[in-house]
């Protein structure tokens, strides 16, 4: 087979990454990479690419700028592990309060992200940390950006909750992890001196959350959370002279960062190149094109005619081993040293031939 990476986008103009974001980093002290997961389920092959791309642009970055340079691991322990209805409300159960095995969930589907993250570290020598929600939300400028979507809702509904017009932005039991999904119970009390939140706990009744006791989660959905992260991200920029390059997957870019990521950071008073670098790892496809969909596969008999070891990462490392995970290392450090790489998207069986030591011949358009 014959390979063809074709320049698409902002590959027409750029031949390498540093020259994309010399002026983003040009006052920076130090460089951090940010990943995020949700660590439900365990994690699949896409997770651990969106990983690795994050170490490898570290890698990269540290090269040619010369500047201390760290991977950021952000763990979503909000996330739900189980929902249910009651008096017509969808409840969820945070992942942080969940247990399985004896251990907490995110604790367990975590591992197999930590083993190739160490891995990575040692094969990159690229130091990484990891951060709970519960940290995110605990800074300063996340809880006034959320005090501020409240007071001025006419104007952030639209970008973030277009079709239901409801902000989900709801504070977590402490004592047993149940949060209002949806957000029905939550009523905002705008107390000049000592604003707050009461919302509903089916097991322990009615709670009170202040906007100022950050040791209260506050759980907010992907929108709102996508760009108060980032301000936290800009503020660190602004005090600490630390600069941030957000990977994510290439499933958020598009009009997602128009409408929700640009337009919700300008209606907090940022532009340009104040906001954080986001750069976006190729999705990895299923045979019909589709991204391999890790909703998708827990669903009964989906992907199972791929293999486990496309589905789960602890599977992955089973079948293909060290040799497999220095390879695919080595192809996505490729896709970073030539932007025409990086910017597109791979087949699970192109993944494959990589993984397999294929020799076909590549042709740059």
């Amino acid at each position: 087979m014959r390979l063809y990476y074709p320049p698409i986008g902002i590959a027409h103009i750029t031949k390498n990454l540093a020259d994309l974001m010399r002026d983003r980093l040009s006052r920076a002290t130090s460089i951090q990479c940010a990943f995020i997961t949700q660590p439900k389920p365990k994690s699949h092959l896409g997770t651990i690419v969106v990983l690795m791309v994050a170490y490898a642009v570290a890698k990269y970055l540290h090269s040619n700028f010369g500047l201390p340079t760290t991977v950021l691991i952000d763990v979503l322990e909000n996330s739900p592990s189980k929902t249910f209805t009651r008096d017509g409300c969808d409840y969820s159960l945070c992942l942080s309060h969940d247990v399985v095995d004896g251990v907490s969930t995110v604790e367990y589907n975590m591992r197999p992200v930590i083993a190739v993250a160490k891995w990575l570290a040692t094969e990159s020598s690229i130091r990484f940390h990891v951060r709970s929600y519960r940290e995110i939300q605990s800074e300063a400028v996340f809880r006034e950006g959320l005090l501020y979507f409240f007071r001025h809702q006419a104007d952030v509904i639209p970008l973030v909750s277009p079709s239901e017009h409801r902000l989900r932005i709801r504070p977590v039991c402490d004592v047993c992890g149940l949060v209002d999904k949806g957000a029905l119970s939550v009523k905002f009390h705008d107390s000049k001196n000592a604003p707050y939140l009461t919302a509903v706990c089916p097991n322990c009744g009615e709670f009170k959350t202040y906007f100022s006791d950050y040791h209260r989660v506050i759980d907010a959905n992907t929108p709102i959370r996508t760009i108060l992260r980032s301000v936290g991200f800009i503020n660190k920029q602004n005090t600490n002279n630390i600069a941030t390059v957000i990977v994510n997957g290439k499933d958020w870019a598009g009009v997602w960062m128009q409408r929700v990521y640009f337009d919700g950071l300008a209606l907090l008073g940022y532009s340009g190149i104040q906001i954080p670098m986001n750069l976006f790892s190729p999705l990895i496809l299923d045979e019909s094109g589709a991204k391999l969909s890790k909703t998708i596969y827990l669903q009964d008999g989906a992907y199972s005619h791929l293999g486990p070891a496309w589905v789960s990462a602890s599977s992955f490392v089973e079948k293909f081993g060290e040799e497999g995970l220095r390879r695919l290392f080595g192809e996505i450090n490729s896709w970073i040293d030539d932007p025409k790489r990086l910017f597109r998207d791979y087949s699970i069986s192109y993944i494959q031939s990589r993984l397999e030591g294929s020799t076909n011949e590549s042709i740059n358009a």
